[in-house]
């Protein structure tokens, strides 16, 4: 979504795709989900409808937050 959050908050959102990735060799499936109500992506109902520069910046994310590795 497009406003910051505050962790442990809790919002209306729609899962639209998994990122498998790994994590200290272990498998580590993210749920991609877009919040329902922001205009930018409350139309979006799968994760391949994505740009692909968003996709690669959400992939981008998870390797440095979690510092893990993008399985494919």
């Amino acid at each position: 979504m497009q406003e910051p959050v505050q962790a442990m908050s809790l919002l209306k959102v729609r899962p639209i795709g998994l990122l498998p990735m790994v994590d200290e060799g272990e498998n580590d499936e993210n749920i991609i989900c877009v919040h329902v109500d922001d205009p930018e992506y409350k139309t979006y109902n799968h994760v391949n409808e994505f740009p692909e520069h968003r996709l690669n910046e959400i992939k981008q994310f998870f390797k440095e937050y979690k510092n893990l590795e993008v399985k494919r």
